[in-house]
């Protein structure tokens, strides 16, 4: 079983490398319409990215950057449950950048 779920995850992400790694800078922030979703680089250098605890109406169409940031807090938040502990909020949840700068292996 733990053999067949590292071929998965494995296959997974030499996909999601093979997709994202081709994408610039400007890929990530394209804004698709006048109302997104998006990650945003403050004074210090650390990215953030919108959010509401309530879904607006209408939604806004999310960047890849902020989709990226997303996949980023679903993570963090299963494995802290996975973990026994508490997910930290989605303000301390950052974004590291487009894709290369958060390689794994």
């Amino acid at each position: 079983m733990i053999a067949e779920l590292r071929r998965q995850f494995d296959l997974a992400w030499a996909l999601t490398d093979l997709h994202l790694s081709a994408l610039s800078d400007e890929d990530h922030l394209w804004a698709p319409g006048r109302l997104v979703w998006t990650v945003h680089e403050d004074a210090s250098g650390r990215w953030w990215a919108d959010f509401a605890d309530i879904e607006p109406d209408p939604i806004p169409v999310p960047t890849i950057g902020w989709l990226t940031w997303h996949m980023i807090l679903w993570w963090s938040t299963a494995l802290a449950h996975v973990d026994g502990r508490p997910p930290a909020p989605h303000s301390e949840i950052d974004w590291p950048g487009r894709w290369p700068t958060w390689r794994c292996g």
